[in-house]
């Protein structure tokens, strides 16, 4: 079900006969009027009177909002106030690298920065949302040039861990994929443990 063809610019283009196609694209008003005010001087001037005269037997529709707060928006700046603390913010930041994948460079980009900026300036404290404060506000992560086999990949959680001083004991649960390394992983430090 499509929109109600309207533009009485169609009225002056017919079906050829022979082909049994329309001359020109009849979905594109646009093309046949410009077609018509190229090409037919008195048509193009009949077509503007039955344009006004359909436009004019048209309802008009109003947009009016019954929100002040919006109509407010839409006509100045508007600015609000926010409660957050310094851990709470950097937490965020850390968050989206952490949980939603987001690059640490992130933190480096103008549109970033201009959000960030202001809530930096009113909490007061001298800190800085950058890429480096993010990377250290992350428990651990490495590079490694080795092949990521389940042994590896177990050497690395290992010395994440000692980095840290927590005992592999203290780990209650590891949440991974059920990727084959992983799971071979996760077998072997369950090895380890028991």
């Amino acid at each position: 079900m499509g929109r109600n063809i309207t533009n009485p610019v169609r009225n002056y283009f017919k079906n050829n006969e022979n082909t049994d196609k329309w001359d020109f694209q009849r979905n594109q008003a646009s093309n046949l009027e410009k077609h018509i005010s190229k090409n037919h001087a008195d048509e193009w001037d009949s077509l503007k009177k039955e344009k006004e005269y359909s436009d004019n037997r048209k309802p008009k529709k109003l947009k009016k909002s019954n929100n002040k707060e919006t109509d407010d928006f839409s006509n100045s700046e508007k600015t609000i106030t926010i409660t957050i603390d310094k851990e709470k913010l950097l937490k965020a930041c850390t968050e989206l690298v952490t949980v939603h994948g987001c690059a640490y460079n992130l933190m480096e980009y103008s549109g970033f920065k201009k959000i960030i900026l202001p809530i930096l300036d009113d909490l007061g404290n001298p800190i800085s949302i950058n890429a480096k404060n993010i990377r250290r506000n992350n428990t651990s992560h490495d590079r490694t040039k080795k092949r990521h086999t389940a042994e590896n990949i177990k050497d690395l959680l290992i010395n994440a861990l000692d980095e840290f001083q927590i005992s592999i004991v203290n780990i209650h649960s590891i949440t991974c994929d059920n990727g084959s390394k992983m799971v071979k992983t996760m077998e072997i430090i369950n090895e380890k443990v028991c």
